[in-house]
């Protein structure tokens, strides 16, 4: 990140960190943006997203958001 930082030209491009539930779950946006100065991160959701096992069909809002 920093090696980005310091050779990043005219203000164009950022890095995104691409995160799936589990990163969610131990903190990585958090840790990402705090620690590292990331502007943009990328939640994975449904299908290659681990923990989910592939394309999921919720019909419960409750329970998505649980996810």
């Amino acid at each position: 990140m920093k090696l980005y930082q310091d050779h990043q030209r005219h203000g164009y491009g950022v890095i995104v960190v691409q995160s799936n539930i589990e990163d969610t779950r131990l903190g990585v946006h958090e840790y990402a943006i705090d620690k590292l100065g990331v502007q943009a991160v990328e939640l994975k959701w449904g299908q290659g997203a681990k923990d989910i096992g592939g394309e999921v069909k919720i019909k419960d809002l409750a329970k998505a958001q649980l996810l």
